[in-house]
């Protein structure tokens, strides 16, 4: 879509089609009231219609603040109908902060034992390089140039290694 294209919704059984005068960013993570398209108010003038509202205390406010508005709204306006969603919005928070925790947990297990098995390989392939250093040693080859050969192969795996977890995390984190 894009501006000047038209659009029809079909609203209480009647079509409507209006034109695309602009685009907006719909925020869903606030669970405010935030409309996926709004409407000059002529479009709907003879729909039967309700208000809608929200109500946001500054932060900090006693919790009884908010009974004490919606008490005196109630009395003034006897058919609003209100619904608290501060509780439902902390419920999904807590949810949300025990399921990041389990995120983190199971990340650190799977470092921790993705340590453990290229300690294991490590370890695994120690007999063969204790035997190629002594072959290499019995064709002269020096301290140094053992150390600084196995240092390069273990700077290359690390190099590697490295190269592959940052693509693979790149790519997960996009």
């Amino acid at each position: 879509l894009k501006l000047g294209d038209t659009v029809t919704v079909n609203v209480l059984g009647r079509n409507l089609t209006a034109r695309i005068a602009n685009f907006r960013s719909v925020e869903w993570e606030s669970l405010a009231i935030n409309f996926v398209m709004v409407f000059t108010p002529n479009t709907f003038s003879g729909a039967p219609h309700t208000h809608l509202a929200t109500l946001t205390l500054p932060e900090g406010s006693p919790e009884a603040l908010s009974g004490t508005v919606l008490r005196e709204v109630t009395d003034a306006f006897p058919g609003v109908t209100s619904v608290r969603v501060k509780d439902a919005i902390e419920a999904v928070n807590s949810v949300v902060r025990q399921l990041a925790l389990a995120v983190r947990i199971a990340a650190s297990l799977a470092l921790l034992v993705s340590m453990l098995v290229l300690a294991g390989a490590l370890a695994a392939g120690h007999r063969q390089r204790r035997q190629d250093a002594v072959i290499l040693k019995a064709l002269g080859a020096t301290r140094r140039q053992l150390l600084s050969a196995f240092a390069l192969e273990y700077g290359l795996l690390g190099l590697a290694t490295g190269l592959f977890a940052l693509a693979a995390g790149s790519g997960a984190a996009w």
